[in-house]
């Protein structure tokens, strides 16, 4: 198969990457791969050292990215999303006798595998069952990255034909959501330990990052976690703020003008824009402007404070600005 165009959705978790990545999968053009280095084999999964920090050394992502890349999207696999939209490459027989779901299903699929090995594990090569090899090679992947400031800078700077869609959520309302959503279900001891560990590798990489930091291991979950959402979201928007290729999305703005914002990301990498499109986008987003701005009511004092300490730090504030957001996701970047 010939080399697949994809694009790539960047951000941090819990910040819109998943709606985002939804708003894609509506495209009849589109394959969708969800954080596909989660998977035990993953060629992505290799390069997880390069993957949450931006390295000096970027060798391995010399040497393996794309080769990485084009297996990725020319699989399917356990953690994306379920194709419930028409897709130009899917057979239509296929889909509606569900031989789709019998090989995207973990017990069909695990019973197939028993002819079909190629089906066995987490993640699969797409099917002549299920997808039209010839209109396969039409297709767009797009690939959802989150806490990847160094797959994406190195994107950005050496991939100019790779459209990078930069999704950043105010860090309060992101806050907010990783602590009820994530950290809540988790150890905060352990998470605060893996959170310092990671600021201690981004200041070996980058030792200015030290002065800004200060105390990393006197630092609490909260404030660890906001200091990482401070490195990625400005490592990634330093590397494309100056790029063609290069898409921020404010994800307050999405909430609130989802039907705009997502015209632009498709007409950014030349996807068709339909009605029927545009309608199904504003039914999603019939509730995500009241929870976009509901973090105020929700963190307390001291969260709030340490948010605005770390915005302020991060020279990212003004895209939260009426002026910002405008300018954000507008069609000249």
């Amino acid at each position: 198969m010939k080399t697949l165009p994809y694009v790539l959705i960047a951000g941090h978790g819990r910040s819109g990457t998943n709606w985002l990545l939804e708003m894609f999968d509506l495209s009849a053009r589109t394959f969708c791969r969800n954080e596909p280095y989660g998977i035990d084999g993953s060629p992505l999964a290799a390069l997880e050292h390069d993957r949450f920090v931006k390295r000096h050394d970027q060798g391995a992502l010399d040497r393996d990215w794309d080769e990485a890349v084009q297996w990725t999207a020319t699989h399917m696999g356990e953690r994306d999303r379920v194709i419930t939209m028409p897709k130009d490459h899917m057979w239509p027989l296929a889909r509606t006798l569900g031989v789709y779901r019998m090989v995207r299903g973990p017990k069909y699929r695990a019973a197939l595998s028993t002819v079909l090995r190629h089906l066995r594990g987490g993640e699969w090569p797409i099917t002549r069952l299920v997808f039209n090899h010839r209109r396969f090679e039409h297709t767009l992947a797009v690939l959802k990255l989150v806490t990847a400031p160094g797959c994406a800078d190195y994107v950005l700077h050496h991939r100019p034909s790779v459209a990078v869609y930069h999704i950043m959520r105010h860090p309060g309302g992101f806050l907010n959501s990783w602590a009820s959503r994530y950290l809540a279900k988790r150890d905060t001891e352990a998470v605060n330990r893996l959170n310092q560990a990671r600021l201690h590798d981004v200041v070996r990489e980058h030792p200015h990052w030290a002065e800004r930091f200060g105390d990393i291991d006197a630092m609490g979950v909260h404030e660890s976690e906001l200091w990482y959402w401070c490195y990625a979201c400005e490592t990634i928007h330093a590397a494309g703020r100056d790029k063609a290729h290069y898409m921020p999305i404010v994800y307050e703005d999405l909430a609130s003008n989802a039907a705009q914002v997502i015209e632009r990301c498709y007409s950014f990498c030349g996807l068709p824009w339909t009605d029927a499109i545009r309608a199904q986008v504003e039914r999603a987003a019939q509730t995500s402007e009241t929870i976009a701005a509901n973090w105020r009511s929700r963190l307390n004092d001291e969260h709030i404070a340490l948010v605005e300490r770390v915005l302020e730090s991060s020279g990212l504030k003004s895209l939260w600005t009426p002026e910002g957001m405008a300018s954000a996701s507008s069609d000249d970047g």
